[in-house]
């Protein structure tokens, strides 16, 4: 019989085979369990990677902030932006030291989380060449997380005069404009020479308006001391003004206390003769010749003589009666200020019967030395 079985020389060849086999097999097995394992450790990196990335980028977002800015004049689109300092830390304790150029909404400004102190550093320019104060107050401000900006305060930039702004602050304001504030380079230029202009022609207004004001109190002051008769005109000195009136007379004037409208403080009378004599209790300064023959005599009553010689013989007369304040205003008025009635009654009430002829010769010195001069002919 014939058996089944193959031949005893075969079997070691088939194992061997069976063998390689399943090596290869396993080590294919192996490949692909180390290859997906590395492939598995490779894409974890990465997502690790990306979410460091993430996370560092979040952490160092910059956010655009907006300001509170109010600034009556200037729009930003025509004028130059606003130069705001910065200065500060971010979150990470690093320094902040920049300046922004801020547009009139209040944007313009990017920062990461951190606290900062803004600053305005120059003025901005308005298109027709404004230059503004600002409050010179600085604001402090944190940015947190998710772009929050926590402001204490805000900016207020007010026009200054256009007459008061100096030639260095639009310098400052230009400077700042060519830097960043404005478009081009040309275009500060542009608003450099507006805010130029402005001030110029503010001071120009300034000083026409200021000499029409002069002209104008020059013309009211003559008007209020200026007089004429018919045949010369005369001042009264700045010292009458609103406290004496004037009564004009044909060819004579009457001055007139207002206080006591009865006294006379001085007249002017013409005569042809020149100088006329009236009395000792009298003021006559020389005769002013005005023409044709005719003279111009300023005449007073020394009321400080006359009150107080009364005073002194106790004169019983109605019309030696006056009052201390008149006396005082009377004489006042006589000599400009230079001499008090009481001054006058103790110079004539001396024990020794010599009274102060220096003082004395000062109660006509007043008018006589401002009057006359500026007796003129018609």
């Amino acid at each position: 019989m014939m058996s089944s079985e193959a031949p005893s020389g075969d079997r070691p060849k088939h194992s061997r085979k069976t063998i390689l086999i399943t090596v290869i097999v396993a080590i294919v097995v192996l490949g692909l369990v180390a290859g997906g394992a590395w492939c598995y450790l490779g894409w974890r990196h990465q997502q690790d990677a990306a979410a460091d990335e993430k996370a560092y980028a979040d952490a160092h977002r910059i956010y655009d902030v907006n300001l509170k800015i109010t600034a009556d004049g200037l729009d930003t689109s025509e004028g130059s932006k606003i130069p705001v300092q910065v200065s500060g830390t971010d979150f990470e304790g690093n320094k902040v030291e920049k300046i922004y150029y801020v547009a009139s909404d209040g944007s313009g400004i990017s920062l990461m989380c951190g606290r900062y102190d803004l600053s305005i550093a120059a003025s901005p320019i308005s298109a027709d060449g404004m230059i503004f104060n600002s409050n010179d107050v600085a604001v402090h401000a944190t940015v947190g997380k998710n772009g929050t900006f926590d402001v204490e305060g805000s900016f207020t930039l007010s026009p200054i005069e256009a007459d008061q702004v100096s030639a260095a602050q639009i310098n400052e304001a230009y400077l700042a404009a060519k830097e960043g504030g404005a478009a081009s380079e040309k275009d500060a230029a542009t608003l450099r020479d507006a805010a130029t202009r402005r001030r110029e022609d503010a001071i120009r207004k300034k000083r026409a308006d200021a000499d029409a004001e002069a002209k104008r109190v020059a013309e009211e002051r003559a008007a209020s001391v200026h007089f004429s008769t018919s045949r010369f005109s005369f001042d009264i000195p700045d010292y009458w003004k609103d406290r004496v009136t004037v009564s004009i007379d044909e060819d004579c004037a009457h001055v007139f206390s207002k206080k006591y409208p009865e006294r006379e403080i001085m007249a002017i009378v013409v005569s042809d003769g020149g100088n006329l004599k009236s009395g000792s209790q009298m003021i006559e300064p020389p005769a002013v010749d005005i023409g044709g023959g005719r003279y111009a005599q300023v005449q007073a009553t020394d009321w400080a003589i006359k009150i107080a010689e009364a005073n002194i013989s106790h004169s019983k007369r109605a019309d030696d009666f006056f009052s201390l304040d008149e006396a005082n205003e009377l004489t006042d008025l006589q000599t400009g200020g230079g001499v008090g009635y009481i001054s006058v009654l103790r110079a004539l009430n001396t024990s020794d019967g010599n009274p102060d002829s220096k003082l004395l010769s000062r109660l006509s010195a007043f008018i006589s030395d401002t009057v006359p001069r500026t007796i003129k002919s018609n």
